[in-house]
């Protein structure tokens, strides 16, 4: 049970929950994992900390530039004692005012982590508390490390725990991508005082991490934030993907982008290219999956509906698949895309990219008559969404298709695709040689 009591009034006291509940052995959470660790011995533990509760994990603790910089390990710096419950501190320096820094409560009592006539800094049983600052290496960051390759679900929650300036931005990160991120603040008007992420389909390698990153925003001043992360081996199996690039640069089969696509490995980084080339109907056949190696009868098809050539259009965001797309004017410029070549009735995860370029608005893509705007992150670390997930099943005949257009006359974009799934072995074209 999960239990909401209304303390003396009830009144003003809406709440959101969510929770989620694993077995103990397959989950792998920070703050007990950490906290859990032999503090109180003269010999700190050493990073990275292996997962004192057995899950498997190693964590650290350090800083990043930005959400998407390198990370830096930050050393054990102090110990701070409030009434009785004991905080080791991560950061620059010991007791002073230096940031970003990150603090673990060994215990599972909630305290303060300042003076008791100060509650807006109170934390959760088992929460890390953390600050960034405002230059340097000024995200605060804490790293989850897998021990084995696999398909992993990472789930994260950051509060603000002080009233005052314009928040934090909290994302999770994986390498360079972003699966989620959010602005979060206590005191301005129309955002949430917390975000709890769902980071589900991470490919993960043993020894690559999963960052829970806390950005300062425009200012780093009262930014103490409240967060947990832990996440959970999803699948062991790897199925095909195949990543396809709508783009008009260069030539040849492949596109010269080289950024992971929603899922895959991170070495898996092959885009087929389809250049519409100014055709009414665009077409790439005989596709390579993004291990670079793997070649399949898949074929991407997309089609302008109004008969006349395909527009496309160019923006400078400095990500290559977003810079390049196949335009909408608006919601009556439709296009239809269709990926043939498939297993018959078979499950695929289909992922659609859009991310506004010159002068363009949001997209709408409609497959299996369910409509869906642009609705997750990935290459970037704000606000902008670029991909569009859906789930469905190929035909009898092997097929899946679906159309795309503007949302309004603001314009819209269609950067490239993924499919994800099994694919029908491949079988090389039969040709005759005739020698008269």
């Amino acid at each position: 049970d999960i239990v909401l009591s209304p303390r003396s009034q009830h009144s003003f006291d809406g709440t959101t929950i969510s929770a989620i509940f694993r077995r103990e052995s397959d989950v792998c959470d920070a703050g007990p994992s950490m906290a859990a660790l032999d503090w109180a011995n003269a010999t700190k533990p050493t990073h990275p900390f292996a997962d004192a509760l057995g899950g498997g994990a190693t964590w650290d603790i350090g800083k990043r530039p930005t959400t998407q910089g390198a990370f830096t390990t930050m050393p054990y710096a102090f110990k701070r004692e409030v009434n009785n419950i004991d905080y080791y501190g991560f950061g620059m320096n010991s007791t002073d005012g230096s940031l970003p820094r990150v603090m673990l409560p060994t215990n599972g009592v909630a305290n303060l982590y300042s003076s008791t006539d100060n509650p807006i800094y109170r934390v959760a049983p088992n929460e890390i508390w953390a600050h960034p600052n405002n230059s340097g290496d000024k995200c605060a960051v804490v790293r989850a490390t897998v021990p084995a390759d696999g398909i992993y679900h990472a789930r994260a929650y950051a509060r603000d725990l002080s009233n005052a300036n314009d928040g934090i931005r909290f994302s999770l990160a994986v390498g360079d991508a972003v699966p989620a991120t959010a602005r979060v603040s206590l005191e301005q008007s129309g955002l949430p005082s917390e975000a709890v992420f769902d980071g589900d389909r991470l490919w993960l390698k043993a020894g690559e991490s999963v960052d829970s990153v806390v950005n300062p925003y425009l200012t780093h001043n009262s930014d103490a934030t409240g967060l947990g992360v832990c996440y959970i081996k999803e699948d062991d199996a790897s199925p095909s993907v195949v990543n396809v690039d709508f783009t008009a640069a260069g030539s040849g089969r492949f596109s010269s982008y080289a950024g992971r696509g929603r899922e895959g490995w991170s070495d898996w980084t092959c885009w087929n290219a389809l250049r519409p080339a100014g055709a009414a109907t665009a077409e790439i056949k005989d596709v390579f999956e993004a291990d670079g190696e793997t070649r399949r009868n898949a074929a991407v098809a997309i089609t302008r509906n109004s008969g006349e050539a395909i527009a496309t259009g160019a923006a400078s965001s400095g990500n290559s698949l977003c810079d390049a797309y196949i335009a909408s004017a608006d919601a009556s410029d439709t296009c239809t895309f269709t990926v043939s070549n498939l297993a018959k009735n078979s499950p695929y995860t289909l992922y659609l990219y859009s991310a506004k370029g010159n002068a363009t608005g949001n997209a709408t893509f409609t497959v299996d008559g369910t409509t869906k705007g642009v609705e997750e992150t990935w290459q970037f670390a704000d606000d902008t969404k670029t991909v569009t997930r859906f789930q469905v099943t190929s035909t009898a005949d092997g097929e899946i298709t679906g159309t795309f257009a503007a949302t309004d006359a603001n314009g819209g974009a269609f950067n490239g695709l993924s499919i994800v799934g099994d694919f029908p072995d491949y079988k090389a074209s039969a040709f005759v040689i005739v020698v008269r």
